[in-house]
């Protein structure tokens, strides 16, 4: 903006016209309204260097449409002698099309030359096939020197881009090049970093929401039949007692046939008695072959109670077993927790019977026809063989367990059927010929 006087000399003016803002009162109000002026403003002289520019552009985008015109035309109709026009014509756009591409990629990467060689050669190559598509159909035509002709077009209006972009290209110094090269470095691996982190973003949103829809999905299972039968979990015991120790169990044949906390059982056969640890006393009683009758009573307790009675009764104690002989101070403590007197019979060298009543014993009861006594020292094996040898040839291995339990010796059955098993009797031996075909 310029005053009256102040107009520089050799400089062209015009007159603009702008707005500004001015307070104004009517009544004693006061607002601010808008106001348009008038002002002289130089006039900028021409910017030739701009102009030619332009020019130089806008001449280079000429040259490059004609080039590409002519080549296609050319191109398309030596193509069109075997193929339909459209096909031709579309198909000979490509020429031309690539080696522009390749000049814009260069251009792209004018201040890398390293990576700027690369779209250079692609170009100069694309170019040269373009020459040549349009030289052959000039010589197919029967006009070679238009075909030449045609092909000069291509390689001017290449040439005169390339000269260009040399013209505008300024070289960076080594310095500058590497410092553009960190920063370039910086800004892909932002972009990439960038790039990764939305690639998770989708996986973690679709892992998302897969989530919530697989639940809802009808699961595909095998058909009843198909599945297998799963196999009921047994009830896990008590690991401690249910009650004080050594206090007695109230109702004892309550918990027979079910798991149980630990307890020290008392188990009557013939003139002995068992003491030992359970925490099931029906499938004890099962192994011994014997009755739930014989049970005497049962305490509240672990093995520390069960050794401690074995200590206690160790007069009684027969060899290192758990079975004990029905006299003395254990008679006595007997008769104390089942409220009854415990008469021991007389001992005898012969083997005592379990004291059932005719009318109560079992008919699976053994029948020996000499039952062994068991000595201290024995081992389980010769004592299964031995009564095996005395029982009846079709005697069980129930029935050689229960034999055994009579001496004070408690056998597993399945033991019995290993050990019979692994003593098949010979021609001539009498130990091992019981118990049959050792079921």
């Amino acid at each position: 903006m310029t005053t009256p006087g102040t107009r520089i000399p050799g400089l062209r003016y015009k007159t603009i016209t702008r707005t500004r803002l001015v307070p104004h009162t009517i009544d004693g109000r006061t607002h601010t309204v808008t106001e348009e002026y008038q002002v002289e403003v130089p006039v900028p002289p021409r910017d030739w260097d701009k102009i030619l520019n332009i020019a130089v552009a806008v001449g280079t985008v000429a040259l490059v449409t004609i080039a590409v015109a002519w080549s296609t035309a050319s191109i398309g109709a030596l193509l069109s002698t075997v193929v339909t026009p459209v096909i031709a014509y579309a198909a000979a756009g490509i020429f031309d099309s690539t080696w522009i591409v390749a000049m814009a990629l260069e251009w792209l990467c004018r201040y890398d030359q390293a990576r700027a060689r690369r779209p250079r050669i692609a170009g100069n190559i694309a170019l040269l096939i373009a020459m040549g598509a349009v030289g052959t159909h000039g010589w197919v035509s029967g006009n070679p020197a238009i075909g030449l002709v045609g092909g000069s077009i291509s390689l001017m209006a290449k040439s005169v881009w390339y000269v260009v972009m040399r013209d505008k290209h300024r070289p960076l110094d080594p310095r500058t090049r590497a410092w553009l090269d960190h920063a370039e470095g910086e800004v892909a691996a932002a972009l990439a970093l960038a790039s990764r982190q939305r690639e998770l973003a989708r996986s973690k949103a679709q892992a998302a929401l897969m989530a919530q829809v697989q639940p809802s999905a009808t699961p595909i299972l095998p058909a009843p039949s198909d599945r297998p039968a799963r196999k009921p979990q047994r009830p896990q015991p008590p690991s401690l007692p249910t009650g004080p120790t050594g206090s007695k169990v109230e109702d004892v044949r309550a918990l027979l046939g079910r798991p149980h906390g630990p307890l020290v059982y008392f188990l009557s056969n013939g003139t002995r008695v068992k003491i030992g640890t359970s925490q099931n006393l029906k499938r004890r009683i099962d192994t011994l072959c014997l009755r739930p009758d014989d049970l005497l009573f049962a305490l509240h307790g672990d093995q520390r109670l069960e050794r401690t009675l074995h200590q206690r009764f160790t007069a009684q104690r027969v060899a290192d077993t758990e079975w004990f002989e029905v006299t003395g101070e254990l008679a006595e403590y007997i008769g104390e927790q089942t409220g009854r007197s415990v008469a021991a019979p007389e001992a005898t060298s012969a083997p005592q019977e379990t004291p059932h009543d005719a009318d109560d014993a079992s008919p699976d009861a053994p029948q020996a026809r000499e039952i062994p006594r068991i000595g201290p020292g024995v081992t389980k094996t010769a004592a299964i063989l031995a009564a095996s040898a005395a029982l009846q040839p079709d005697a069980s291995p129930a029935s050689i367990a229960q034999l055994l339990a009579q001496q004070g010796l408690a056998v597993d059955t399945a033991y019995i059927r290993t050990v019979l098993a692994r003593s098949k009797p010979k021609d001539g031996d009498e130990i091992g010929k019981g118990g049959g075909g050792y079921a």
